[in-house]
């Protein structure tokens, strides 16, 4: 084998930064709370149902109405450090299995 074959593409990495003229409690809290992420995750789509276990190992699911159909998309909570850092995956659901990608959401 050559060193080429031997390294892995490097991660890409997207940054968005929001500003939100509120408490960082309730932006924290907007995460986590099924209710008020139907309304922040309003967009073209439609937000039919939010589940949420807010714990590290808990997961979430977001069903969304969209021109294109049902979407869904969902995770695990990985760390939750109040006021401070949320981490979990995000997967949309696909017909087939071997199509489903895991992003890391911080």
């Amino acid at each position: 084998m050559t060193a080429f074959e031997l390294t892995k593409p490097a991660p890409t990495a997207l940054v968005v930064r929001r500003t939100f003229n509120t408490s960082v409690d309730r932006v924290f809290d907007a995460w986590l709370s099924p209710n008020v992420m139907r309304v922040f995750l309003v967009g073209e789509a439609k937000v039919l149902d939010v589940t949420v276990d807010p714990r590290v190992g808990g997961t979430y699911r977001i069903t969304w109405d969209t021109p294109n159909g049902i979407w869904y998309v969902g995770g695990v909570y990985k760390e939750i450090v109040k006021n401070q850092r949320i981490v979990c995956t995000w997967a949309w659901e696909e017909d087939d299995a071997a199509e489903v990608q895991e992003t890391l959401l911080t």
